[in-house]
């Protein structure tokens, strides 16, 4: 079974999924088409890396994967196909897949097929739909264009330690970096990372001057009372901040990359 999923900042108040999805069944009426998200903030290349990163290994092997955000075509924003981790990704160089994964991928190779229209503003129908298709066919990736092997570098999302003044163990700084549908945030601080730097002790969470203190992550929501901000270990494996029953992101005044949140061990 061929898969070809779509990621993009297109909205759902449009026709850009659907003629996508039109092109792709057209010329391939046996794939299997699955939206990941259309809802990522225009041109947030970070925002869709975190989805595709936290969504993409779950899909089988081959998948092809367009991503169609800041994808317009330039000079330093180049077309490309990647084989990475046994899945096909099809997009632009802007940085984005950089950030899904940090080993280097198995192949990049910039697309150089003919567009199928004299309008420049539409590779997601245009040029990524063809190059989808072409891979979920089982065609070598190589025939689409040449080999680069290079691609554009975005820094990852790191946060970062330092020592806390007052008792002179590791302190975390780090920043909200998703948030889901129900509010809930989740950061750049790795469950690893805490675990490093904590060695198993209690620690507090400070996000605009909004704290929580802790033994340890808690498991659910419904540990703490509702109406009470927890931390807890997401499925991504970073922290997530929320709160019972109620919107984290509204209530504390959280948004990603704006927010930063400290991390206390004591």
């Amino acid at each position: 079974m061929a898969i070809i999923t779509l990621t993009s900042d297109w909205g759902d108040r449009g026709f850009y999924a659907a003629a996508v999805k039109g092109k792709l069944l057209s010329a391939f009426p046996q794939a299997t088409i699955v939206d990941i998200s259309h809802q990522v903030k225009p041109h947030n290349i970070t925002i869709a890396a975190f989805i595709l990163s936290n969504s993409y290994r779950e899909f089988p092997p081959g998948t092809v994967h367009i991503v169609s955000v800041n994808s317009t075509a330039s000079i330093d924003n180049r077309h490309i196909a990647v084989l990475l981790n046994g899945h096909y990704f099809v997009g632009a160089d802007n940085g984005l897949f950089t950030l899904l994964s940090r080993n280097n991928p198995d192949k990049v190779v910039e697309i150089d097929i003919p567009q199928e229209s004299d309008l420049f503003v539409f590779p997601g129908r245009d040029v990524f739909a063809q190059a989808a298709v072409h891979l979920a066919r089982g065609k070598p990736i190589e025939e689409l264009g040449f080999d680069t092997g290079k691609l554009k570098e975005t820094l990852f999302w790191e946060a970062s330690t330092d020592r806390d003044p007052e008792n002179g163990n590791q302190r975390i700084t780090g920043r909200v970096l998703f948030v889901d549908g129900y509010g809930n945030c989740i950061t750049n601080i790795s469950g690893e990372l805490m675990r490093s730097a904590g060695k198993g002790m209690p620690f507090q969470v400070i996000v605009s001057a909004h704290t929580t203190s802790q033994n340890g992550f808690y498991e659910a929501y419904d540990d703490v009372e509702e109406g009470k901000m927890v931390a807890l270990l997401s499925t991504t494996g970073f922290m997530e901040i929320a709160i019972n029953r109620g919107n984290a992101s509204q209530l504390l005044g959280l948004k990603p990359y704006e927010s930063a949140v400290t991390v206390h061990f004591f």
